[in-house]
Protein backbone atom coordinates (compact mmCIF):
# COMPACT_ATOMS: atom_id res chain seq x y z
CA UNK A 1 0.00 0.00 0.00
CA UNK A 2 3.07 2.17 0.97
CA UNK A 3 5.03 1.36 -2.22
CA UNK A 4 1.71 2.21 -4.21
CA UNK A 5 1.46 5.32 -2.70
CA UNK A 6 4.97 6.41 -2.81
CA UNK A 7 4.59 5.66 -7.17
CA UNK A 8 1.22 7.85 -6.99
CA UNK A 9 3.19 10.57 -5.52
CA UNK A 10 6.28 10.58 -8.36
CA UNK A 11 4.13 9.68 -10.86
CA UNK A 12 2.05 13.24 -9.88
CA UNK A 13 5.48 14.92 -9.33
CA UNK A 14 6.57 13.55 -12.59
CA UNK A 15 3.98 15.14 -14.25
CA UNK A 16 3.73 18.62 -13.19
CA UNK A 17 7.13 18.86 -14.35
CA UNK A 18 6.41 17.78 -17.57
CA UNK A 19 3.97 20.13 -17.42
CA UNK A 20 5.82 23.07 -16.14
CA UNK A 21 8.76 22.37 -18.99
CA UNK A 22 6.11 22.54 -21.28
CA UNK A 23 4.73 25.94 -19.99
CA UNK A 24 8.04 27.29 -20.53
CA UNK A 25 9.24 25.69 -23.24
CA UNK A 26 8.13 28.19 -26.17
CA UNK A 27 8.81 30.92 -24.37
CA UNK A 28 12.52 29.99 -23.24
CA UNK A 29 13.10 29.00 -27.12
CA UNK A 30 11.81 32.20 -28.77
CA UNK A 31 12.90 34.69 -25.91
CA UNK A 32 16.79 33.23 -26.01
CA UNK A 33 16.60 33.96 -30.20
CA UNK A 34 15.56 37.33 -29.10
CA UNK A 35 18.42 37.51 -26.35
CA UNK A 36 16.78 38.81 -23.33
CA UNK A 37 15.67 35.20 -21.94
CA UNK A 38 19.05 35.58 -19.65
CA UNK A 39 17.46 38.90 -18.24
CA UNK A 40 14.07 36.77 -17.06
CA UNK A 41 15.51 33.88 -15.87
CA UNK A 42 17.70 33.59 -12.92
CA UNK A 43 18.84 30.31 -13.57
CA UNK A 44 20.86 30.89 -16.79
CA UNK A 45 24.34 29.66 -16.44
CA UNK A 46 26.96 32.30 -17.28
CA UNK A 47 27.93 31.09 -20.06
CA UNK A 48 24.52 30.71 -21.42
CA UNK A 49 24.25 34.08 -20.65
CA UNK A 50 27.09 35.42 -22.60
CA UNK A 51 26.15 33.92 -25.96
CA UNK A 52 22.99 34.73 -25.60
CA UNK A 53 23.79 38.71 -24.80
CA UNK A 54 25.88 38.26 -27.95
CA UNK A 55 22.61 37.51 -29.50
CA UNK A 56 20.42 40.81 -27.39
CA UNK A 57 23.41 43.08 -28.64
CA UNK A 58 23.16 41.58 -32.65
CA UNK A 59 19.80 42.28 -32.58
CA UNK A 60 19.68 45.58 -31.32
CA UNK A 61 22.39 46.53 -33.91
CA UNK A 62 20.04 45.22 -36.43
CA UNK A 63 17.22 47.06 -35.40
CA UNK A 64 19.28 50.20 -35.18
CA UNK A 65 20.68 49.49 -38.93
CA UNK A 66 17.53 49.59 -40.74
CA UNK A 67 15.78 52.49 -38.50
CA UNK A 68 18.48 54.74 -38.50
CA UNK A 69 18.47 55.23 -42.57
CA UNK A 70 15.18 54.54 -42.95
CA UNK A 71 14.72 57.55 -41.23
CA UNK A 72 17.12 59.81 -42.83
CA UNK A 73 15.60 58.86 -46.20
CA UNK A 74 12.05 59.52 -45.29
CA UNK A 75 12.90 63.13 -43.16
CA UNK A 76 15.63 64.26 -45.44
CA UNK A 77 15.48 62.80 -48.38
CA UNK A 78 12.01 61.63 -49.49
CA UNK A 79 9.84 64.68 -50.36
CA UNK A 80 6.38 63.50 -51.35
CA UNK A 81 4.74 63.31 -48.65
CA UNK A 82 2.19 60.37 -49.41
CA UNK A 83 5.29 57.86 -49.67
CA UNK A 84 6.87 59.59 -46.56
CA UNK A 85 3.24 58.52 -45.20
CA UNK A 86 3.35 55.15 -46.41
CA UNK A 87 6.87 54.35 -45.85
CA UNK A 88 5.73 55.20 -41.86
CA UNK A 89 4.11 51.69 -42.34
CA UNK A 90 7.29 48.82 -42.62
CA UNK A 91 9.06 51.29 -40.39
CA UNK A 92 6.68 51.79 -37.70
CA UNK A 93 6.34 47.88 -37.49
CA UNK A 94 10.03 47.72 -36.80
CA UNK A 95 9.92 50.27 -34.32
CA UNK A 96 6.97 48.79 -32.72
CA UNK A 97 9.17 45.87 -32.27
CA UNK A 98 12.15 48.27 -30.69
CA UNK A 99 9.83 49.24 -28.37
CA UNK A 100 8.57 45.38 -27.05
CA UNK A 101 12.11 44.20 -26.63
CA UNK A 102 11.84 47.87 -24.06
CA UNK A 103 8.53 46.63 -22.49
CA UNK A 104 9.73 43.40 -22.13
CA UNK A 105 13.26 44.37 -20.65
CA UNK A 106 11.86 46.84 -18.12
CA UNK A 107 8.73 44.09 -17.17
CA UNK A 108 10.96 41.63 -17.26
CA UNK A 109 10.99 41.19 -13.60
CA UNK A 110 7.19 40.78 -13.10
CA UNK A 111 7.39 38.18 -16.17
CA UNK A 112 9.87 36.15 -14.22
CA UNK A 113 7.39 36.21 -11.43
CA UNK A 114 4.68 34.76 -13.48
CA UNK A 115 6.74 32.19 -14.51
CA UNK A 116 8.03 31.56 -10.93
CA UNK A 117 4.42 31.50 -9.91
CA UNK A 118 3.49 29.09 -12.81
CA UNK A 119 6.18 26.66 -11.82
CA UNK A 120 4.10 26.79 -7.75
CA UNK A 121 1.00 26.33 -9.03
CA UNK A 122 2.21 23.34 -10.94
CA UNK A 123 3.74 22.07 -8.29
CA UNK A 124 0.72 22.42 -5.99
CA UNK A 125 -1.14 20.08 -8.06
CA UNK A 126 -2.65 16.98 -6.26
CA UNK A 127 -4.51 14.63 -8.48
CA UNK A 128 -4.93 13.63 -11.94
CA UNK A 129 -8.46 15.42 -12.25
CA UNK A 130 -6.40 19.01 -11.65
CA UNK A 131 -3.69 18.15 -14.09
CA UNK A 132 -5.67 16.98 -16.71
CA UNK A 133 -7.44 20.39 -16.13
CA UNK A 134 -4.45 22.26 -16.19
CA UNK A 135 -2.79 20.07 -19.03
CA UNK A 136 -5.56 20.91 -21.24
CA UNK A 137 -5.51 24.63 -20.65
CA UNK A 138 -1.78 24.17 -21.49
CA UNK A 139 -2.89 22.66 -24.29
CA UNK A 140 -4.68 25.45 -25.68
CA UNK A 141 -1.69 28.33 -25.02
CA UNK A 142 0.31 25.96 -26.99
CA UNK A 143 -1.27 25.06 -30.25
CA UNK A 144 -2.16 28.81 -29.65
CA UNK A 145 1.36 29.57 -30.29
CA UNK A 146 2.01 27.12 -32.90
CA UNK A 147 -0.66 28.48 -34.91
CA UNK A 148 1.00 32.14 -34.26
CA UNK A 149 4.02 31.32 -35.00
CA UNK A 150 3.76 29.40 -38.40
CA UNK A 151 1.36 32.12 -39.77
CA UNK A 152 3.26 34.64 -38.16
CA UNK A 153 7.05 33.34 -40.12
CA UNK A 154 5.45 32.69 -43.23
CA UNK A 155 3.40 35.29 -43.54
CA UNK A 156 6.01 37.88 -42.37
CA UNK A 157 9.36 36.20 -43.67
CA UNK A 158 7.96 35.52 -47.12
CA UNK A 159 6.86 39.32 -46.98
CA UNK A 160 9.96 40.43 -45.89
CA UNK A 161 11.43 38.34 -49.01
CA UNK A 162 9.62 39.06 -51.79
CA UNK A 163 8.00 42.35 -51.06
CA UNK A 164 10.55 44.65 -52.83
CA UNK A 165 9.90 42.62 -56.17
CA UNK A 166 6.31 42.68 -56.16
CA UNK A 167 4.76 45.11 -58.92
CA UNK A 168 2.48 47.80 -57.32
CA UNK A 169 3.73 47.99 -53.41
CA UNK A 170 5.09 51.23 -51.52
CA UNK A 171 8.74 49.53 -52.30
CA UNK A 172 8.66 49.23 -56.74
CA UNK A 173 7.41 52.76 -56.46
CA UNK A 174 10.32 54.25 -54.15
CA UNK A 175 13.15 52.50 -56.29
CA UNK A 176 14.18 53.47 -59.49
CA UNK A 177 13.48 51.62 -62.15
CA UNK A 178 16.46 50.58 -63.00
CA UNK A 179 18.05 49.80 -59.38
CA UNK A 180 18.08 46.83 -57.34
CA UNK A 181 15.00 46.89 -54.79
CA UNK A 182 15.03 47.11 -50.85
CA UNK A 183 12.79 46.36 -48.10
CA UNK A 184 13.37 49.41 -46.36
CA UNK A 185 14.43 52.55 -48.06
CA UNK A 186 18.26 54.08 -46.90
CA UNK A 187 19.59 57.75 -48.04
CA UNK A 188 22.37 56.58 -50.85
CA UNK A 189 24.17 59.36 -49.00
CA UNK A 190 25.51 57.01 -46.58
CA UNK A 191 26.52 54.42 -48.86
CA UNK A 192 25.82 53.02 -52.12
CA UNK A 193 23.32 49.75 -51.77
CA UNK A 194 23.26 49.34 -55.24
CA UNK A 195 26.97 47.93 -55.41
CA UNK A 196 28.14 44.09 -54.48
CA UNK A 197 28.22 43.31 -51.61
CA UNK A 198 26.50 46.08 -50.27
CA UNK A 199 23.03 45.54 -51.67
CA UNK A 200 23.14 41.84 -50.58
CA UNK A 201 23.90 42.24 -46.89
CA UNK A 202 21.44 45.13 -46.65
CA UNK A 203 18.86 43.22 -48.12
CA UNK A 204 19.79 40.32 -45.88
CA UNK A 205 20.12 42.61 -43.15
CA UNK A 206 16.39 43.56 -43.55
CA UNK A 207 15.22 39.81 -43.98
CA UNK A 208 16.72 39.28 -40.81
CA UNK A 209 14.97 41.93 -39.01
CA UNK A 210 11.72 40.46 -40.31
CA UNK A 211 12.64 37.61 -38.91
CA UNK A 212 13.37 39.30 -35.47
CA UNK A 213 10.25 41.09 -35.58
CA UNK A 214 7.95 38.06 -36.10
CA UNK A 215 10.07 36.43 -33.02
CA UNK A 216 9.28 39.18 -31.46
CA UNK A 217 5.53 38.85 -32.34
CA UNK A 218 5.23 35.51 -31.40
CA UNK A 219 6.96 35.77 -27.87
CA UNK A 220 4.21 38.07 -26.53
CA UNK A 221 1.58 36.71 -28.26
CA UNK A 222 3.30 33.21 -26.42
CA UNK A 223 3.57 34.97 -23.11
CA UNK A 224 -0.02 35.90 -23.35
CA UNK A 225 -1.47 32.49 -24.24
CA UNK A 226 0.60 30.64 -22.12
CA UNK A 227 -0.32 32.68 -18.61
CA UNK A 228 -4.00 32.93 -19.44
CA UNK A 229 -4.51 29.45 -20.24
CA UNK A 230 -2.48 28.86 -17.38
CA UNK A 231 -5.11 31.21 -14.94
CA UNK A 232 -8.00 29.67 -16.67
CA UNK A 233 -7.12 26.40 -15.71
CA UNK A 234 -6.33 27.95 -11.92
CA UNK A 235 -9.67 29.16 -12.23
CA UNK A 236 -11.46 25.85 -13.27
CA UNK A 237 -9.43 23.53 -10.47
CA UNK A 238 -10.92 26.44 -7.66
CA UNK A 239 -14.31 25.85 -9.36
CA UNK A 240 -13.71 22.32 -8.57
CA UNK A 241 -12.99 23.03 -5.18
CA UNK A 242 -15.35 24.72 -4.32
CA UNK A 243 -18.03 22.14 -5.64
CA UNK A 244 -16.52 19.27 -3.43
CA UNK A 245 -16.74 21.53 -0.77
CA UNK A 246 -20.40 22.13 -1.31
CA UNK A 247 -20.79 18.69 -2.20
CA UNK A 248 -19.17 17.85 1.52
CA UNK A 249 -21.64 20.51 3.35
CA UNK A 250 -24.27 18.91 1.71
Amino acid sequence: MRFQTTNKINSTKKINKIGTKKAIKHMKWFFTLLGIWFLISKNTKTMKKFWISLVLIFNQSLLAFILVPSFVYVIYYEQDIKIKIALFGPIGVVVSCFLKYVAVIIRRKNINKCIEQLKIDWKTLRNKEEQDVMMKNLNHGVNITIFCATAIYIGGVSHQIFAPFLPGSIISIVRNSTGRPLIYPVYDMLFNTQTTPTYEIIYLSQVLIGIVVCTMAIATCNVSAIFVTHICGQVHIMMLKLTRLSDIHE
